[in-house]
């Protein structure tokens, strides 16, 4: 018989208070690849997973703009037609898209809230590079100089590639939001390219489904691609929407993933959480979600995106 899920439901209750008070233990209240490390080894993966999301919310640097998002509401805004969102769809968005990867739950609260949402058609199948020209390309022929990207998944490596290669590209953009992307490479993509035989059989396997295996490769953490750190311009914001699950929340086909990361640590079945510490701009993390983004709430957390959007429009006009 098949899982029905990763773990049973525990109890979260006791399992945030245990983890507030781990927090208020340490000594220099940071959590890092070091902390996480001894977490796990003394009080297992889940509670060290519950401390470092605790720890985001409550006292890291990017607590602040998580209240803020918070505090915005999860409603329509007033139609705004000077903004342009455009929406970088994941890996294989056409041929599966019951998993939304094409981002239409965020086209159609773009619109309910009277924003111009377009989705770029990339290829589902290709490089991460290929894709990034045609980012490149996108940009370039778009008149509008306000823009927001949206990445899914994949997409976010396109996007990061993008930016990296093409700084002059950026002056039209205000911002850039990584909903759950593999923005720096991703483990498994080492994992499947770890040996000759698993080289070869994944190339194979490339072969027959026409994927790319050069974007397999490009996948990898330790690509040339993801070891400068990101440069970009004052202007432009980064936020990256991060789900943070524990064996019960992971869906069952994110499950063998979820375990082949879990010894080295929390992650949300395609990235380290480690690592997004490690990301420039703002992080917000979802609590019990992983990397598909499956939860009730992401509809009203769409609309604080887009309450966000528009406000810093309005702050930008103030201040022009």
């Amino acid at each position: 018989m098949g899982r029905y899920f990763g773990a049973a439901l525990t109890d979260e209750v006791e399992l945030e208070e245990n983890a507030k008070q781990i927090i208020n233990s340490l000594d220099q209240k940071v959590i890092n690849q070091q902390t996480l490390d001894e977490l796990i080894q003394f009080h297992g993966a889940e509670l060290a997973t519950m401390v470092l999301y605790q720890w985001l919310i409550n006292q890291s640097k990017h607590s602040a703009f998580i209240n803020r998002v918070n505090r915005l509401p999860a409603e329509k805004t007033l139609p705004n037609t000077d903004v342009k969102v455009i929406i970088i769809p994941a890996l294989l968005y056409k041929e599966q898209p019951e998993l939304g990867g094409a981002g239409e739950l965020i086209v159609e609260v773009g619109e309910a809230c009277g924003f111009n949402v377009e989705v770029l058609e990339t290829d589902s199948r290709g490089s991460v590079s290929k894709n990034a020209q045609l980012i490149k390309n996108k940009i370039v022929e778009e008149e509008c100089e306000n823009i927001w990207l949206v990445a899914l998944s994949k997409g976010a490596a396109e996007i990061r590639l993008f930016a990296q290669e093409h700084p002059d590209q950026l002056c039209k953009l205000r911002g850039i939001i990584n909903l759950s992307g593999i923005f720096a490479g991703t483990p498994l993509a080492n994992q499947k390219l770890s040996t000759p035989f698993h080289r070869l059989f994944n190339w194979s396997l490339c072969k027959l489904f026409g994927l790319s295996y050069s974007g397999l490769d490009e996948l990898r953490r330790d690509h040339k691609f993801w070891q400068a750190p990101l440069e970009t311009p004052d202007h432009l914001q980064l936020l990256h929407i991060v789900g943070v699950p524990t064996l019960s929340h992971v869906s069952t086909h994110l499950i063998k993933k979820y375990k082949k990361l879990l010894p080295n640590g929390p992650n949300d079945g395609m990235i380290y959480l480690r690592d997004v510490l490690e990301y420039p701009g703002h992080l917000y993390p979802v609590w019990g979600v992983d990397h598909l983004m499956r939860y009730q709430g992401l509809s009203k957390l769409c609309y604080k995106l887009f309450q966000y959007i528009d406000d810093d429009f309005k702050r930008g006009k103030d201040h022009a």
